[in-house]
């Protein structure tokens, strides 16, 4: 089986995907939340890359074209979310879009404990997932539909991608100790060449088929690129004391090079 036909047996509705947020949460001087994340998806998935969307002039986020929602973004007002799909070897059959977790928080009032509690009884129609819902002030909330429990991130450096917040593997780990250091130092760039890596990593143990194999190993680096499936997007938000937030975003074609750029600025209101 070629690897890209191999890609879509083991992906059936965004099983085996990848995802990878970094979030720091006073963990600069100058930027008390910063978050620096890839959004993996097939390439032919339609997108709308990051900005104010005209419908909903308060929401700055990334658009799926496909199912209408989003997997990150940020409101006016300082609500933010994000998502990632969570790594399974079955999918439910007719799942909801996971992508509307996103929107139905970021264009809702209801606060973050709210929200989930209100959404909980509803999380077995959608596949794997973990949410991340909140603002910086009061601290973002993790939740996922395959753990029992949800966490509250208040201060220091998490990191998630398609398992449970913090799982030590290893993009995981280094990740968040070269995203410890740079929020230590000016980011701006460095956030972007991290978010960039695409090695893979060193301690992993592949299954003996070999596509499988190479598949494992191209998911497990930070940024992955494959004939039909890879990081489409490097995005990294910030929001200083004074309540600026910048959102920027970079959008990668099929060889993983860079075709966009959005930068979004604006003052939380």
């Amino acid at each position: 089986m070629a690897l890209n036909s191999h890609w879509l047996s083991l992906t059936p509705r965004g099983v085996f995907t990848v995802c990878f947020i970094l979030i720091g949460i006073r963990a600069n001087t100058t930027y008390p939340f910063v978050i620096a994340a890839n959004r993996d998806e097939f390439h032919h998935r339609a997108t709308e890359a990051a900005g104010f969307w005209p419908d909903h002039p308060a929401l700055c986020a990334g658009r799926d074209l496909e199912a209408g929602g989003s997997w990150m973004g940020i409101t006016r007002s300082g609500r933010f979310a994000a998502l990632t799909n969570f790594s399974e070897t079955q999918s439910i059959l007719n799942p909801r879009s996971r992508g509307q977790l996103v929107t139905d928080y970021l264009l809702g009032s209801a606060p973050a404990e709210q929200f989930i509690a209100d959404q909980q009884p509803g999380f077995d129609s959608f596949g794997g997932f973990n949410l991340l819902v909140g603002d910086w002030s009061s601290g973002i909330h993790w939740i996922s539909n395959r753990h029992s429990t949800s966490k509250t991130l208040e201060t220091g450096v998490f990191a998630l991608s398609n398992h449970f917040l913090d799982t030590p593997w290893s993009k995981i780990t280094n990740g968040k100790q070269a995203f410890s250091t740079i929020l230590e130092s000016d980011f701006s760039t460095k956030a972007f060449d991290l978010l960039h890596h695409d090695s893979p990593a060193q301690d992993l143990k592949t299954d003996d088929d070999p596509v499988t194999a190479q598949v494992q190993r191209i998911r497990s680096s930070i940024f992955v690129k494959s004939p039909d499936y890879g990081t489409r997007s490097s995005t990294v938000i910030t929001i200083s004391h004074d309540q600026q937030v910048r959102f920027v975003e970079h959008s990668f074609d099929i060889d993983g090079k860079c075709q966009n750029v959005v930068n979004v600025e604006f003052e939380l209101q």
